[in-house]
């Protein structure tokens, strides 16, 4: 037995995982997806003040979690640190 052939099993465990989206899985080109990072990236250097406002808005919702889920766990209840239906 080659170490090709012994591999093998060990490759379609995870697709069998996946069932009927393995081949999806399968058309990802990486290539494609490399030039597509880099358009976004590209994009994202042209509107420096954009992505700094973004990044703060996340930053900061990331910091109200966890004295939100500590006030939770202390049985308090009060104001989500983000609304449950926000639009994206």
């Amino acid at each position: 037995m080659t170490a090709e052939q012994s591999s093998w099993p060990d490759g379609e465990r995870p697709a069998d995982a996946l069932g009927p989206e393995a081949g999806l899985v399968a058309q990802v080109d990486p290539a494609g997806f490399a030039g597509s990072v880099g358009s976004v990236l590209s994009r994202a250097a042209y509107r420096p003040g954009a992505v700094a406002a973004a990044t703060f808005r996340f930053g900061t919702s990331l910091a109200r979690i966890g004295p939100a889920a500590l006030s939770r766990w202390a049985g308090r209840d009060g104001e989500p640190p983000l609304p449950a239906d926000l639009a994206v």
